[in-house]
């Protein structure tokens, strides 16, 4: 009986697997041939998201239980004295032409059972639909989202390939620590701006591309598991996982330990496997809840922002009011019309580098040109003005915080002058609502207008001193004897009233 194994002998005593393995672990220590096993085929190890339109199914589709007509299937076995044409629809079994793969057929329609009962064997596997991930673009360029189940995105660094693994010239930025990611060429200078970022569509057919990772474990990824960890919170107390990279004795006689001082290598695997989740789940749950100032943020639980927060309006758009369109315009920011006024439909197709009919307040339009054409009394506004924003999901809107965006006053010049509106001396200087948010304090305060029109209130105007009920709109500011707080927007304002 043999008494051991010779070093020198390269494993040239074992004639089997099995030895194979018995040796090495009588070499070098128990178990360390399922070790050595993590780096069988190293180099061939991959992780991939595919979509495909003629994937192959997991399942195995045995002969004898019949196919679903009609649907595409490869024959994996033939098994013995199997009849395939008869399965198959027309008799035809081909190379399916889109994949490359042979032995295809379509499966027909009343195959007789005394078919499939004849012979022995034979598998088929069917063709279906694979998506593992969708593509899309938004504001910060093109993206890829991981669907389906157990799939994740490639994290950040990641080196990608879409030719199977023969060049990796891509690589992953812009992580969410969840699912969407995004590609720059390696040969792009970092850092990347949006114009760097890859266009899903540019690289080919997204419904038949695969993105592919190369898993092999490499040196620095072996001296990366057993890098010492710095204590990155000095508020800690010895028993904690994030002081365990400086503690030396607090780990030793625990089961689940080695107590080396080490972090890393003072945790058995699956307790290194957990806290890493523990922290992976922080992170996300931190992340939700930081502003970024390079995407628009959502948050469903409350925020407490402390410190500086400087919001830039390097646009110089106009906040809270509409704008006339005697000032020029920003090229590619959105208006909408407030006031249609006398600009004309050419004039107002030049700016917006559209071609319409005709133009009225309410519609939208983004500045194609800055040309300002002397008009001054059509008035427009930006949709999208910097801001903190109030996100109201049930009706997907948004409302500018503390202030909202729109200014609840304007002044009629004269042109707003009517007939229906000459007993009230309204021109001029008269204020007009534009707003339906009007914040009454102190005492109830309704409006009834007579039409669809927004009220018109009227400013005391300069003349003698009427202690009579005014019909005409020229009492003055000293005839008033009481005033009524409005609250607009947060801003007080007070409505001089006369008492009858």
């Amino acid at each position: 009986m043999a008494q051991g194994f010779d070093r020198q002998e390269n494993l040239s005593e074992s004639k089997t697997q099995i030895s194979d393995r018995t040796i090495l672990d009588n070499l070098g220590g128990e178990n360390i041939s399922s070790d050595l096993l993590l780096f069988d085929g190293n180099s061939n190890f991959k992780s991939k998201l595919v979509n495909s339109e003629y994937y192959l199914s997991t399942e195995v589709f045995p002969f004898s239980g019949g196919f679903s007509a009609g649907e595409r299937y490869f024959i994996q076995d033939l098994g013995t004295d199997r009849d395939w044409t008869s399965v198959a629809e027309g008799g035809v079994i081909s190379t399916h032409a889109p994949s490359g793969r042979p032995d295809s057929f379509i499966a027909a329609a009343g195959v007789s059972q005394s078919v499939l009962d004849n012979g022995s064997g034979g598998t088929a596997r069917q063709m279906v639909v694979r998506q593992d991930f969708q593509t899309g673009t938004d504001t910060q360029g093109g993206f890829f989202r991981s669907v389906g189940i157990n799939k994740v995105g490639f994290t950040n660094g990641t080196l990608l390939s879409i030719d199977g693994g023969n060049a990796y010239d891509y690589l992953v930025i812009g992580h969410d620590s969840e699912n969407l990611f995004r590609l720059v060429s390696t040969s792009a200078a970092y850092p990347y701006d949006v114009d760097d970022v890859i266009d899903p569509s540019t690289l080919g057919d997204v419904d038949n591309l695969t993105l592919t990772r190369s898993d092999t474990i490499t040196v620095e990824n072996l001296e990366f598991m057993n890098a010492e960890r710095l204590v990155t919170n000095d508020e800690v107390g010895t028993d904690s996982p994030e002081s365990a990279g400086s503690a030396t004795t607090e780990s030793e006689g625990e089961a689940d330990t080695v107590g080396d001082g080490s972090f890393l290598s003072s945790y058995e695997t699956f307790s290194q496997i957990g806290y890493i989740n523990n922290l992976a789940s922080q992170i996300k749950f931190k992340k939700s809840r930081i502003p970024r100032t390079y995407e628009d943020n959502f948050f469903d639980e409350n925020v407490r922002i402390g410190g500086a927060i400087h919001i830039d309006n390097s646009q110089g758009l106009s906040i809270g009011y509409p704008r006339d369109l005697s000032t020029s315009l920003v090229i590619g920011v959105e208006y909408e019309i407030t006031t249609r006024g006398n600009a004309t439909t050419g004039f107002l197709n030049t700016v917006s580098g559209e071609s319409r009919t005709s133009w009225s307040a309410g519609d939208i339009f983004t500045a194609a040109a800055t040309d300002i054409g002397g008009v001054s009394t059509t008035r427009v506004k930006e949709t999208t003005p910097p801001g903190l924003f109030i996100y109201n999901s049930a009706t997907d809107s948004e409302i500018r915080a503390f202030s909202g965006s729109e200014q609840p006053w304007e002044e009629l010049d004269t042109t707003a002058s009517n007939a229906a509106l000459d007993n009230f001396n309204i021109g001029s200087g008269s204020l007009r609502t534009v707003t339906e948010k009007i914040d009454i304090r102190r005492m109830p305060f309704y409006i009834n207008p007579a039409s669809n029109n927004a009220p018109i209130f009227i400013k005391a105007q300069s003349g003698a001193n009427q202690t009579t009920t005014p019909t005409d709109g020229s009492l003055t500011e000293a005839g008033y004897t009481h005033k009524i707080g409005v609250t607009v927007n947060g801003v007080q304002y007070y409505l001089l009233t006369e008492k009858q």
